[in-house]
C-alpha cells in the first residue's frame, strides 16, 4: 500500500476526539536566565519542555551530548548532572569565570558569569494536592501550596519520593507565587522518561533548583492529598 493511501486510511479510522489532539514532543530549553551569575560549583540548567509538532527521540531531550561551553578562547564539554527526569545541569569547570552554552550548530543559547551566590533553604510546604480526571479529556496535576512565596533564586520545583529520589518537576515562571505545579499530564502532552506521578496518599518531599543548578535541602515529608477519579462516573 502506498504511504499516502495508508496515511489517509489511518486518519479516516481514527476517533474524532483524537483529531483535536495536536502532535506533541519535547525539546531542550535553557532555564538559567541569560546573563545570570551562577555559583562556582554550578552551571546552566536545561529542561525538556513541550514542543508542538516535534519528534520524540529516544533518551532524555534535556541531555544533549553535542552541546559545548565556550570559555573565553577555548571550548570544553560540560559535565552533565541529572537533576530530575527531563532536567539536567550542564556544569562548568572549576576555573570558569564566565561561559556561553553553544548547541550542536554552534549557536549561543545561554550565557552566565560566575560568582558567589546564596543557597536556598528547604521549601516549607502547606499542602500538596492531586487532582485528575479520566474519560475523553484525561489529566492529572500535582500542586504544591507553600507556606509563603517561592524564593527569588528558584527556577524549578522538584517532587521526590520520601528518600529524595526525583519524580517530576515544574518551572517557576512567575516570581512570588505560593502555588506551584510539580506534575502536569494531559491526553496530548508528553512527559520525560522516568517521570513518576505522585498520587493521593503517597509520601513525598520537595526541593528547589536554583539558577546555578544547585539543589536545596529537602522539605519535610508530606502526604499527597486528593482522591482517585471514579472510572464509572468520570467522563
Amino acid at each position: 500500500m502506498r504511504p499516502l493511501l495508508a496515511a489517509l486510511l489511518v486518519c479516516a479510522l481514527a476517533p474524532a476526539a483524537e483529531a483535536k489532539c495536536a502532535v506533541m514532543g519535547l525539546k531542550p530549553s535553557v532555564l538559567t536566565p541569560t546573563g545570570a551569575m551562577v555559583a562556582p560549583d554550578g552551571g546552566l540548567v536545561v529542561g525538556a519542555i513541550d514542543a508542538d509538532d516535534d519528534a520524540l527521540d529516544a533518551g532524555d531531550p534535556a541531555t544533549q551530548p553535542g552541546w559545548r561551553l565556550r570559555l573565553g578562547s577555548r571550548v570544553a564539554s560540560p559535565t552533565l548532572v541529572p537533576l530530575a527526569p527531563g532536567l539536567v545541569l550542564y556544569k562548568l569547570p572549576v576555573d570558569a569565570k564566565d561561559a556561553q552554552l553553544i548547541d550542536d550548530k554552534r549557536a549561543t543559547i545561554g550565557s552566565v558569569t560566575v560568582g558567589a551566590q546564596p543557597t536556598l533553604g528547604a521549601p516549607k510546604i502547606k499542602r500538596i494536592s492531586h487532582e485528575s480526571q479520566l474519560g475523553r479529556r484525561p489529566f492529572a496535576r500535582v500542586t504544591v501550596e507553600l507556606a509563603g512565596p517561592a524564593p527569588d533564586g528558584a527556577i524549578a520545583i522538584v517532587l521526590a519520593d520520601a528518600k529524595g529520589k526525583p519524580r517530576s518537576w515544574g518551572t517557576i515562571a512567575t516570581k512570588g507565587k505560593s502555588k506551584l505545579r510539580g506534575y502536569d499530564r494531559s491526553r496530548c502532552r508528553v512527559l520525560a522518561n522516568e517521570t513518576v506521578e505522585s498520587k493521593p496518599g503517597e509520601r513525598i518531599t520537595v526541593f528547589w533548583i536554583d539558577a546555578s543548578g544547585r539543589k536545596s535541602p529537602l522539605s519535610a515529608v508530606t502526604v499527597v492529598g486528593g482522591t482517585a477519579p471514579d472510572p464509572d462516573t468520570d467522563d
